[in-house]
């Protein structure tokens, strides 16, 4: 992507994080973007914009995770987790995360799979976890990779078998309208 802030990029006349806002704007007033650049365009989406804690700085989405749910009111008990490149899932996936971990109470957080990938950046987890994010993102850097953070907790997943609905926009290709939903 050249560095651009994807977020910001157009998909179909409209910038790829509103694809991801629309998905959780159903649900909660408590909307935080987690950003490092171009603050002054993602706040004018009207949520407020959180960059990584200093001392996470730059130390990828984990830190951004963290640094944007210690902004959140105490008493929220669950979290949806969305990246801004994935335009595509489904309407219901905000819900069916909700209702897994109501009827889960012992897991901690629940991941998106498809039929050959985890998708570790769409979670939903319970803000229980934050104390168990913080020692990891405070523990060596080399291991905060956000699946290896996620195998550390008491996860469950929900497979989706349409995996373009998780197609991740990573080209400028992707962009051009070349791909569809649910080609």
């Amino acid at each position: 992507m050249g560095y651009q802030q994807k977020g910001l990029m157009p998909l179909h006349q409209r910038p790829l994080l509103s694809y991801a806002l629309d998905k959780v704007q159903p649900y909660t007033k408590h909307i935080v973007i987690s950003a490092n650049k171009s603050l002054a365009q993602y706040r004018d989406f009207g949520y407020p914009v959180v960059s990584d804690l200093e001392t996470y700085a730059m130390r990828g989405p984990l830190a951004g995770i963290y640094s944007a749910i210690s902004t959140l009111p105490n008493d929220i008990e669950y979290v949806q987790v969305l990246p801004c490149d994935t335009p595509y899932l489904p309407d219901e996936l905000v819900s069916d995360f909700y209702h897994f971990l109501i009827n889960e109470p012992d897991k901690e957080m629940v991941i998106a799979v498809t039929e050959s990938k985890e998708h570790p950046v769409i979670m939903q987890l319970k803000m229980s976890v934050m104390t168990k994010l913080k020692d990891f993102l405070d523990g060596p850097s080399e291991l905060n990779r956000v699946m290896t953070f996620i195998k550390s907790c008491d996860y469950g997943t929900i497979k989706y078998s349409n995996s373009d609905q998780f197609t991740n926009i990573n080209d400028t290709s992707l962009l051009q309208g070349n791909y569809q939903k649910g080609q």
